[in-house]
């Protein structure tokens, strides 16, 4: 039977296994970096560099500090060992996935990611393919294997270094040379920048995520009798949702068309040309296309649909939803008679659709279709739409209908008939 580890190595070797870790989490964070201006110059990259190293750091600090507790009280090396290959991997994969978020979306893990995650009906707007979770599982197997061998070459470190070699692996030399110098620069670049409101630097702190400065204003006063810029001061009257301002004047005895809105999610501009869309193309060609320049509201489906039914900025999305208010469009529509029929293939659940826009008429939403495929399902939800109109006696009351379509949407599957052949 071996002998049991000493507190002190244990301790030693969960730092070292900690610094490995924000090691590789610095270069996994790199890619965050490929957002910084190229023509912004060597104090731009001063800042970011080293602010990456300190984010990360950041990121790291208390699980570190609550593993180090650990090391001093669990005697296993084998228990405690598991579970920072446990815990590291999670880190990693997390951190990797923000990365990626990032760069598409241009924002971190954040409550809209989150909700992504538990609300119903969010799976009809993500996939993920086998190809997907296959590389999900060798990366955690992977992960966890290289965090478990570097635990045990922790071990073997530590005991070095309680012999005296290895000194420039001491987490104190690497904490004095690497970690605070790197973590003062960029706090006082940052510092400097905020107190001259060079945006320049501080918008390149939202590219890290949990970003910490540390507030300057008061010490530059009261050190270098620089007194600080104070922001004008907003006044909010208040919380609640005041929606609409007024409402709108519609003529009682005025006209009533019918209302059919068409929406492709994630369809490119571009795409409606002869070439590509002969069909839709020919059909807009003969009615009146007045909104070429509409710009949506965001850059989802969430905030793109809501500036579309409700003419607002996308950022009054949340709002709307704990208030679960629909749109004034679709009260006037409703007090004017107006029967409702909408119809998507993908869940109206996410976004929640059901609890904004028809929060008033979620009876008239259909949106459960039995295609696998999501082609499928918009053939099923047009034949739905088809069939409401065509049921329609003629003298009925008018209508609104909504259609959305979702095959464009990621993981961009049609049927082989509808492959685009380029033009001879």
């Amino acid at each position: 039977m071996s002998a049991p580890v000493p507190a002190r190595i244990r301790r030693q070797a969960v730092v070292l296994l900690w610094l490995a870790n924000l090691a590789i989490g610095t270069v996994v964070g790199s890619s965050y970096l490929v957002h910084v201006p190229d023509a912004d110059g060597l104090r731009v990259w001063l800042f970011a560099l080293p602010a990456l190293v300190s984010s990360v750091l950041t990121l790291t600090l208390v699980p570190g500090t609550l593993f180090l507790v650990a090391g001093q009280l669990v005697r296993s090396t084998q228990r405690l060992g598991t579970l920072q290959a446990a815990f590291w991997t999670l880190f990693q994969v997390l951190l990797f996935a923000d990365t990626r978020i990032y760069n598409i979306f241009k924002y971190h893990f954040n409550g809209q990611v989150l909700n992504l995650v538990y609300t119903r009906g969010s799976e009809d707007a993500i996939h993920l393919g086998w190809q997907v979770w296959t590389s999900i599982v060798l990366g955690l197997a992977v992960m966890i294997t290289l965090e478990s061998w570097l635990w045990r070459r922790a071990l073997v470190t530590s005991g070095h270094l309680q012999g005296g070699r290895l000194k420039f692996l001491r987490p104190s030399v690497v904490w004095s040379v690497v970690l605070l110098p790197a973590v003062f620069l960029e706090k006082t670049i940052y510092a400097s920048a905020h107190l001259s409101r060079d945006g320049q630097i501080t918008q390149l702190a939202r590219l890290f995520p949990l970003y910490t400065p540390v507030p300057m204003e008061h010490l530059a006063a009261k050190v270098l009798g620089r007194a600080a810029l104070v922001p004008e001061t907003v006044q909010i009257e208040g919380f609640a949702l005041d929606y609409p301002h007024a409402r709108p004047s519609v003529p009682l005895h005025g006209p009533r068309p019918n209302v059919l809105v068409l929406v492709v999610d994630c369809l490119r501009r571009d795409m409606l040309a002869p070439e590509t869309m002969p069909a839709t193309s020919a059909f807009a060609a003969r009615g009146v296309r007045e909104f070429t320049n509409h710009t949506s509201g965001g850059n989802s489906t969430r905030y793109g649909l809501f500036t579309l039914l409700y003419g607002l900025h996308g950022s009054y999305w949340f709002p709307f939803l704990g208030a679960r208010r629909g749109p004034v469009l679709i009260d006037e529509l409703a007090a004017a008679g107006y029967e409702f029929g909408i119809f998507g293939s993908a869940s109206m659940n996410y976004p929640e659709l059901r609890a904004t826009a028809w929060a008033a008429i979620e009876e008239s939403v259909h949106d459960q279709f039995p295609g696998k495929e999501p082609w499928q399902r918009d053939e099923e939800a047009g034949a739905a739409l088809i069939e409401f109109l065509a049921t329609r006696p003629v003298d009925s009351a008018p209508f609104f209908s909504f259609l959305l379509l979702d095959a464009p949407h990621q993981t961009y599957r049609f049927p082989e008939c509808c492959a685009l052949i380029s033009p001879t």
